[in-house]
């Protein structure tokens, strides 16, 4: 079974709530479609922060593909639609936006914050990301690189061979016992059709 979107959390106007008794209000709906929004208003700051999330982390990975909705999740802003990753930053940049994906064991996630006033062609950048990324080979090889380096530099942590050491021990064999960003032998496979793949069948 595909896992299901599961959540779209808007923060819209967000401000810093002061004071220890000050009450949040989140409203919640779910559209027609079956979508769950979560809303928190505060028009103090003109800013909108949107987080749309699926259930599609790190445990969906498939097997020897360990790591791979953290790839896929780093590919969300390297170009989508007709622009491509240089040209995708250029226009999110251009309205002082930022998009980024990420992923914990659990939930791949996808991130925007711009000014309310860019609330339009913001939007736009997002849904491009959301439904149609490139994963253009350039931008897969690049981002590959990146987690390869990062791979390596946790070798070296002790903080980071600690907790992966621990995670093994507690959970074993299950994926919660893997680390997120994989192993390097299996992250020297990804290609960007193994991140087209994970997008179409998970997201």
């Amino acid at each position: 079974m595909r896992p299901s979107l599961y959540m779209c959390i808007l923060l819209c106007f967000l401000t810093v709530v002061s004071g220890a008794n000050a009450a949040v209000n989140i409203q919640s709906f779910t559209t027609p479609k079956g979508l769950n929004v979560w809303l928190v208003e505060s028009h103090e700051i003109p800013m909108v922060s949107v987080e749309i999330g699926f259930r599609a982390g790190g445990s969906f990975d498939p097997p020897q593909r360990e790591g791979l909705a953290y790839f896929t999740s780093a590919l969300l802003n390297e170009g989508a639609g007709h622009l491509d990753a240089t040209s995708f930053q250029e226009e999110v940049d251009k309205i002082g936006a930022s998009i980024g994906g990420s992923a914990d064991k659990l939930n791949l996630t996808i991130g925007l914050t711009t000014l309310s006033e860019q609330i339009e062609p913001a939007f736009y950048l997002l849904g491009l990301a959301v439904r149609e990324p490139r994963f253009d080979e350039k931008a897969a090889e690049r981002i590959k690189g990146q987690i390869l380096a990062s791979l390596k530099r946790d070798e070296e942590n002790p903080g980071s061979v600690i907790s992966k050491n621990y995670r093994r021990a507690i959970y074993g064999l299950h994926p919660y016992g893997k680390p997120l960003k994989g192993f390097a032998d299996t992250v020297e496979l990804f290609s960007s059709k193994n991140a087209a793949f994970f997008h179409k069948n998970y997201m």
